[in-house]
């Protein structure tokens, strides 16, 4: 059995006013008959005693594993009905097609993709997080398409969720719970309705394994009919896959664009304030996303181009990997 912390102190918490929506109440498909009244403290399969909320949609809980000295799980509580569309079924069923069984306990999981590029002044990634989120997909997706004929639909960057390396993450949310509560709206004696609480960022940077999250459009299966009839399977994935890669990575294509075009006129960069988040004030490159602009030209382009039209058709095909391998650096 855990024991309170006896050098934890307990604060009591904001109350939210009752005509405030909060929280899972701000859902346009809200009713509160949907959603199980959690509450903190309270224990679950006599082993998981909740100890914060992490997020609402179904609503997620951080709770500790009675069962181990030092365990802590993620808590998803699904609506009674899966209210407001199939998504929550379609959740628990490729869970179940995935493990023989609904899984509701998972491990803690830390900020999306989409989240630690809005902590970075240049809204992207940095190349050695692009490069890992982009194998662990790949291997996410091989595994889902090859083993277990599963569809994704919908891998983009708020649905790759960074998992905890560092897990002093963990105990440290249930000291900031009790010493600071998160605020709450009582509704009546039954339901309580609490707010969610972020993890801190990992020190020195101790980012976890980017992993494929949200299976509630995912589909079973080979192919699938939408659009005109027409059929489709596991390469709209692949799709997907390409539209992630221009996202996260659009400050490696801006880079880019400054080796063949040089910096862009102030009246250009004076049309956006957000150029302010990856050029200084004189129009230079400032690094974004620990970018840099590569040694490029377009007179360089053009001769390999030129060497592409005279030469044989060997040379050509070889000249044109070349100049793909240029353009794509």
């Amino acid at each position: 059995m855990v024991k309170n912390n006896p050098c934890i102190r307990h604060f009591s918490r904001t109350l939210i006013d009752r005509l405030q929506l909060f929280e899972e109440e701000r859902l346009p498909w809200y009713r509160a008959d949907q959603f199980y009244p959690v509450h903190t403290g309270e224990t679950f399969f006599s082993k998981y005693k909740v100890v914060g909320k992490l997020g609402y949609g179904p609503t997620v809980w951080l709770c500790r594993d009675m069962s181990r000295d030092s365990g802590f799980v993620a808590l998803k509580v699904c609506t009674r009905d899966n209210i407001g569309s199939l998504r929550n079924d379609r959740d628990l069923k490729i869970y179940e097609h995935l493990e023989k069984h609904s899984c509701l306990i998972q491990p803690p999981m830390h900020m999306t993709i989409r989240e630690l590029q809005c902590c970075n002044p240049s809204k992207r990634l940095n190349e050695q997080i692009l490069n890992w989120t982009l194998f662990n997909l790949l291997r996410g997706l091989t595994f889902l398409h090859d083993e277990v004929r599963v569809v994704h639909t919908d891998n983009n960057p708020s649905n790759i969720i960074l998992s905890i390396e560092d897990e002093s993450l963990l105990p440290e949310f249930e000291r900031a719970e009790a010493e600071e509560p998160s605020p709450m709206k009582v509704i009546d004696e039954f339901r309580t309705i609490y707010g969610s609480r972020r993890f801190s960022l990992p020190k020195d940077s101790r980012w976890g394994q980017p992993v494929l999250c949200d299976f509630e459009e995912a589909r079973i299966g080979q192919t699938h009919k939408v659009l005109f009839n027409m059929e489709w399977s596991c390469s709209v994935d692949i799709w997907n896959l390409a539209v992630l890669l221009k996202d996260v990575s659009a400050t490696h294509h801006v880079a880019a664009m400054l080796g063949y075009l040089g910096s862009p006129p102030f009246q250009y960069l004076g049309r956006s304030e957000v150029t302010n988040n990856v050029f200084d004030e004189k129009g230079h490159w400032k690094g974004a996303g620990d970018v840099t602009v590569p040694e490029m030209s377009l007179e360089r382009a053009e001769i390999i181009l030129e060497v592409n039209r005279k030469g044989s058709n060997a040379h050509a095909t070889q000249t044109r990997i070349c100049m793909h391998v240029i353009l794509h650096t």
